[in-house]
């Protein structure tokens, strides 16, 4: 990546005012926390499905 302040949403103006690391800084936690919720939502799923197999087997009441 060129320039890390590109995936940053504010006008050009404001955008160049940025410092490279700082922007480098703001990538790296994005990136970090968008991770850390797709981590979650696949296990949400798995988890989610693992109950449905289980209800539809009659091995539980229910996914609650």
């Amino acid at each position: 990546m060129d320039d890390p302040r590109r995936i940053i949403s504010a006008p050009e103006k404001e955008r160049k005012k940025i410092q490279p690391a700082a922007a480098k800084a703001v990538r790296v936690v994005t990136l970090r926390g968008l991770l850390v919720l797709k981590i979650f939502i696949l296990s949400l799923g798995a988890y989610l499905t693992y109950k449905n197999v289980q209800v539809a087997r009659g091995l539980a009441a229910g996914i609650g």
